[in-house]
């Protein structure tokens, strides 16, 4: 029966906490009350573990290397490997591959025979899945009635965070304008885990950045998802909602946003970093909508104000570089004004002798509770 298999499944579980030193039994002897069981480590109030691969992550991630520049990434592979395939991303994600290597092929004068079993070999992207393999294996053992269970490694999120694409790119990017709701889930199934079983202890700012890098567009996109999954945390919510969010405005009002740390210095890096990728790929339209419309000085910012610039830039320099070690945090600087912000812009020449510099409108931010931020220049540093 269902009853008998939920038994079943919450004894491994339990089995699974103990095991991975997370929950420990109390000796008989010992114990004082009716409790049987103590928390070994320290985790999320809300936190939640719905299936048995969520043991494996968390055995997984203090493997992981903390201080690689790939940590965050490689924690959302974690993660990705013990949810379900979101199958028609991942077959797009082939076919977008495939394309991509007929073309080179060509280029390159394969014969057609080789080619097609060149494409043959084409899978999705699974990054770090020698140790996602290795490490589920060995659990295993040590887990034996994990016996049916296996991890899925694949490259989704991790690909939206890594090449900062918003969701609308990622969808254009693979055509996924019919099914994007299935992108959507999954999305907010990987910041659900990130946020409510990976442990405070194991985030580091960068993974801090991420987690609310994907919460922004889930809740940008579709809020109604989170809004579901609060409802689920909390049946009671349901009833209590208008109440709570009239608690929730009060305490926020006492706040000021910008005072808001470090929450308000993870959203603007976000945005920051946004607008950096918008730079990066010329699309000004979409740089010129993450600032205001005229510097200090009142002058305004137009697409040819700002190509001239970037054409200034391109000059000297192939492109700005995007990868992890460009997103640093390092490269962002906010001045002991508390308003001038420079962003450094990294090139694959590592000159980094580039800068955006900023001013952001503190009252205006904490009014509209996002960050207003004022374009003063794209210059050379110095």
């Amino acid at each position: 029966t269902r009853q008998r298999a939920l038994r079943k499944q919450a004894f491994t579980l339990f089995r699974g906490l103990v095991g991975a030193k997370i929950l420990h039994i109390i000796p008989p002897a010992k114990r004082t009350g009716p409790r049987k069981v103590v928390l070994d480590i320290d985790l999320p109030e809300d936190f939640s573990i719905n299936h048995a691969l969520g043991l494996w992550l968390l055995d997984a991630i203090p493997q992981l290397d903390r201080e690689s520049d790939d940590y965050a990434l490689d924690v959302l592979s974690l993660i990705e490997a013990i949810l379900e395939n979101p199958d028609v991303v991942l077959r797009k994600q082939v076919d977008f591959l495939k394309t991509e290597l007929m073309a080179r092929l060509k280029d390159e004068g394969v014969e057609y025979d080789d080619r097609i079993a060149r494409l043959e070999e084409v899978d999705w992207p699974k990054p770090g899945k020698e140790f996602i393999y290795a490490t589920f294996n060995e659990f295993k053992l040590r887990h034996p009635y994990l016996a049916d269970e296996n991890v899925r490694p694949k490259c989704v999120a991790r690909e939206m965070v890594a090449n900062y694409q918003s969701f609308e790119d990622y969808v254009k990017t693979y055509k996924l304008e019919r099914t994007e709701a299935v992108l959507l889930r999954h999305l907010s199934e990987v910041y659900k885990v990130l946020s409510q079983t990976v442990p405070d202890q194991h985030k580091t700012e960068a993974l801090h950045e991420v987690e609310s890098f994907l919460e922004l567009i889930v809740r940008h996109t579709d809020s109604s998802l989170l809004d579901e999954w609060e409802t689920l945390k909390n049946p009671e919510a349901v009833q209590d909602h208008s109440a709570a969010e009239e608690k929730i405005r009060a305490f926020k009002a006492k706040v000021p946003y910008t005072k808001d740390q470090p929450a308000f210095n993870r959203q603007l890096r976000n945005h920051l970093l946004t607008l950096v990728t918008a730079l990066a790929r010329y699309q000004t339209e979409t740089a010129l909508s993450l600032v205001e419309p005229a510097d200090s000085d009142g002058k305004p910012w137009t697409n040819e104000r700002l190509l001239r610039l970037l054409d200034q830039y391109h000059g000297t320099h192939p492109q700005i570089r995007l990868d992890p070690e460009a997103r640093n945090a390092r490269h962002t600087h906010l001045a002991d004004d508390g308003v001038t912000i420079h962003q450094t812009l990294i090139d694959p020449d590592d000159l980094n002798d580039w800068s955006l510099t900023l001013t952001l409108d503190r009252a205006k931010s904490d009014e509209l509770r996002t960050p207003v931020l004022l374009l003063e220049d794209l210059s050379p540093i110095g």
